[in-house]
């Protein structure tokens, strides 16, 4: 189904815009996404599955069994279906697009654009948006990528150099995603609960956390 017409980038789109669906607890069954084969997205009290049978994981994904929704019987069971990879649980967040390119008073220009690199990061960020742009810091302490992914939404990905954390960096990185997409649309971010500097640095740059998110893909040497 083409990005534009799937029902998840209209959901998608009003999450961005704070408009939510009621969380009445439902769990919703949608069409295979594009990018990867399938997904579990949700926002408060809601469920979206996206390219999975219902009758493989209805009883195991209950309306109102919050804490079932993206358990281990579940995902396996999708990952099964697809013979593909149980991706990791995310946070997601959004923030409007500002399109003010790259410029940056504190050190012009600090982000180079590149055609590849050979640098983890990279390979797994191409594998969900294959025609995402590149960049690195002049000093190469930070990776930027921003590209279309899921349902042709906008997403940004970055890496910091350990040795260069702790500065504000990766604030720096998605605050200039943001100026990368057209103003007024929203770019998304998909961080690990886990991963506290890179959460951190995403609210910093104005990203407001929407829901949570789990992408089912083929491993990188499929």
């Amino acid at each position: 189904m083409p990005s534009s017409e799937h029902p998840l980038a209209l959901l998608l789109a009003d999450a961005a815009n704070d408009t939510f669906p009621d969380p009445d607890g439902s769990v919703e069954y949608l069409p295979e996404p594009d990018m990867v084969a399938a997904a579990l997205v949700s926002f408060a009290g809601r469920l979206w599955v996206c390219g999975a049978s219902p009758e493989r994981v209805k009883g195991m994904l209950r309306p109102g069994a919050f804490s079932d929704w993206f358990g281990p019987a579940a995902c396996a069971a999708i990952a099964a279906e697809h013979g593909v990879h149980v991706g990791n649980l995310d946070a997601l967040l959004a923030a409007p697009g500002t399109g003010e390119g790259l410029a940056d008073a504190a050190a012009d220009p600090w982000l180079v654009e590149i055609e590849d690199l050979d640098h983890p990061r990279v390979a797994r960020s191409r594998r969900y948006r294959p025609e995402a742009r590149v960049f690195t810091t002049a000093d190469d302490d930070g990776v930027l990528l921003v590209g279309r992914g899921l349902v042709g939404r906008w997403e940004v990905a970055f890496e910091v150099d350990p040795a260069a954390r702790g500065r504000g960096l990766g604030r720096r990185l998605a605050t200039a995603a943001r100026g990368l997409v057209p103003a007024g649309e929203p770019i998304w971010a998909q961080v690990a609960p886990a991963n506290a500097p890179s959460l951190r640095a995403v609210l910093a740059a104005g990203y407001r956390v929407v829901g949570a998110e789990l992408l089912f893909a083929a491993e990188p040497d499929q």
